[in-house]
């Protein structure tokens, strides 16, 4: 199949599941385009296997400098020539906001069918927006086929936007080959120390603050307890300050951005997810995939990817006793741990790999075809 991909270029999880899709399909046989307004930044370094990249050209006329380009009228414009040259079987967008406009125009302009995932923050916020909502939900029904990365996020997306048929759930995956064990490694390191990782963009939604405060009572209890904090955003001051003020700092390593995420997660002893939204989760897959277990909030599709006591201990929303309690079971019983991330790495091989979720939407594409 000739397959377009339209995405985001940033490497958030709809711009990181668009182009390691784009990447899987090509290497089934599949002529793949990925569309944006910039080079992913999966593809900042060459085109793994025979992807081929498009963007769109922005326009920065003067008026524009306080309102931007009008984004989905020259994003439905490029893929209209686009499909005009090169007939595309079918145009599969990521992400809701700018592309659901962009494909509502492309249905009445060219016969292609067009598919939407949806996300997560493009329902449950944008999505949601009384001024935003109800043209979104317009919109949506003249797409072929919605699917979600969760059932969470697929009931949300019914209540959201009153969808008549509920989106096909295709989970996301995870590249297991990247984010694989390293029992040799891990054996290496000092078996005295704890080390706990979390991984976000120190958003409100990710709540950092509230685990720097689980972390510094439980630190308490058992002081070879490390805590690595990696990547960049609006609350790393925050999290800075508290753990000044609490002591801790020595505790605390601020490792930045980071290319080695599944090298960190396998050398980590438990990942720290306590989230206050997460439509399916990719740091939890990605920690489970290299068998680390993980200390995570049970909301939205967390659940779905790691099981209560079986890949790791959810616990309710900002219950402060309940989180700490489960940090230090998992600080203190190396046994647990160790089984907790042995049952994740196969969950997430029965589940959540490329083998498991892109035949799936193969199988998609051929029944919009």
């Amino acid at each position: 199949m000739r397959i377009f991909i339209v995405s985001f270029p940033l490497l958030g999880g709809s711009g990181l599941l668009a182009s390691n899709l784009a990447v899987q399909l090509a290497e089934n046989g599949h002529e793949v385009y990925v569309i944006s307004y910039d080079v992913p930044l999966l593809f900042k370094r060459g085109y793994p296997g025979k992807v081929k990249i498009i963007t769109v050209p922005l326009k920065n006329y003067p008026l524009f400098i306080d309102v931007g380009p009008p984004y989905a009228m020259l994003l439905a414009n490029r893929l209209r020539e686009l499909t005009e040259k090169l007939s595309p079987d079918l145009i599969h967008f990521h992400y809701g906001v700018h592309h659901v406009e962009a494909g509502f125009l492309l249905k009445r302009l060219v016969k292609v069918p067009v598919i939407l995932t949806l996300h997560g923050s493009d329902v449950h916020t944008i999505g949601a927006d009384k001024d935003l909502n109800k043209v979104m939900s317009t919109m949506l029904h003249d797409f072929d086929e919605i699917t979600a990365v969760s059932k969470f996020l697929a009931n949300k997306s019914v209540e959201v936007f009153n969808l008549e048929n509920m989106p096909k759930v295709i989970y996301n995956f995870v590249d297991t080959d990247l984010f694989r064990p390293l029992e040799k490694e891990r054996k290496n390191r000092n078996e005295n120390e704890v080390i706990i990782t979390h991984a976000s963009n120190f958003r409100e939604v990710k709540n950092p603050v509230f685990l720097t405060e689980v972390f510094a009572e439980a630190v308490k209890e058992i002081p070879d307890m490390k805590l690595q904090l990696v990547g960049e955003g609006p609350l790393k001051r925050k999290v800075y300050t508290i753990a000044k003020k609490r002591g801790i700092l020595d505790k605390i390593s601020f490792m930045g951005i980071r290319k080695d995420l599944y090298r960190i997660f396998g050398l980590t002893d438990f990942v720290a997810v306590p989230s206050k939204k997460e439509s399916f989760g990719l740091v939890v897959a990605e920690a489970m995939s290299t068998s680390t277990a993980v200390w995570a909030s049970n909301i939205g599709g967390i659940p779905e990817v790691c099981r209560h006591e079986k890949e790791g201990f959810l616990f309710e929303l900002n219950n402060f006793n309940e989180a700490l309690d489960y940090m230090l079971i998992l600080a203190e019983d190396k046994k647990k741990r160790r089984k907790l991330g042995k049952n994740g790495r196969k969950r997430v091989l029965t589940h959540f790999s490329p083998e498991v979720i892109i035949p799936r939407y193969e199988m998609l594409y051929e029944e919009v075809l």
